[in-house]
């Protein structure tokens, strides 16, 4: 970790703070009165294009992260990007249950914004390159084509809010090239039928559910009207995401719901 903090101009007694974040490691550093998020990643060509998309994204105006500085370091790359400030929306959300349905219409207007930019030239097609292990690839011919730049892992662990306002958009390590639809999906999945939904008590399970409502309004009538074909890719990507985390059971209800919108 020494030699990681000092390849990007950081004491090498810097504090470090693992914390959650995209693939790789991912460490809050305090340096004085400055912080910086700290991530660890196995060579510089892992990143290429997650950089990319996040240049695109913050040209575009969204408030994604600036690079500082990279650097190999002795165990793989290390990038060092401004932290930003703000609560996950689940945690807002546990101050304030009932801002909900905002932050839900916040989180529809700011997709549709992503959907607004096109994609860099260098990201992969979701129908060519589909995220995640490619030991279990997805079907993806009932994607619709389209050059739309594309979250993939747009939910409400991967945005920060401060006082009802919406400050960083973070992990783009799934971000494809694809048509809108896809991206809709996959947030129609994460928000409504995921099974770490069912560990939720009923209260937590209501502002859920205000809050896909308030998504689904806030990024407009297409978010209502996701194609069945989209849907079931969408089903087949969950299952595959967690496959080696949940059982057969848990993952039951998915697989019905998948396969419901296989056969529309």
């Amino acid at each position: 970790m020494t030699s990681a903090l000092t390849a990007v101009g950081l004491p090498a007694d810097a504090p470090c703070e693992p914390t959650t974040g995209a693939t790789g490691e991912l460490f809050r550093v305090s340096v004085g009165a400055s912080t910086y998020a700290l991530r660890l990643v196995s060579a510089a060509s892992a990143v290429v294009g997650v950089l990319a998309t996040m240049d695109a994204a913050r040209g575009a105006g969204l408030p994604v992260p600036a690079l500082i500085r990279q650097a190999d370091w002795t165990n793989g790359h290390a990038l060092l990007f401004e932290w930003m400030s703000g609560l996950s929306v689940p945690e807002a959300l546990t101050r304030d249950p009932s801002s909900a349905g905002e932050m839900g219409r916040q989180l529809g207007i700011t997709q549709r914004h992503i959907h607004g930019i096109t994609a860099p030239a260098s990201l992969p097609r979701v129908k060519d390159d589909p995220f995640g292990p490619p030991t279990y690839p997805i079907d993806s011919s009932g994607l619709p084509d389209g050059d739309a730049l594309l979250h993939l892992d747009w939910h409400p662990l991967n945005v920060l809010v401060d006082n009802g306002a919406l400050t960083a958009v973070l992990d783009w390590d799934n971000a494809r090239a694809g048509h809108p639809y896809a991206d809709l999906a996959r947030t129609h999945t994460l928000l409504t039928i995921d099974p770490a939904l069912s560990q939720l008590s009923p209260v937590e399970r209501k502002g859920v559910a205000e809050l896909a409502a308030g998504w689904a309004a806030g990024y407009g009538p297409e978010a209502s009207s996701i194609p069945a074909s989209c849907l079931a890719w969408a089903g087949r990507a969950m299952l595959r995401d967690l496959a080696a985390r949940c059982s057969a059971e848990e993952l039951a209800p998915v697989r019905a719901w998948t396969a419901a919108h296989e056969a529309a």
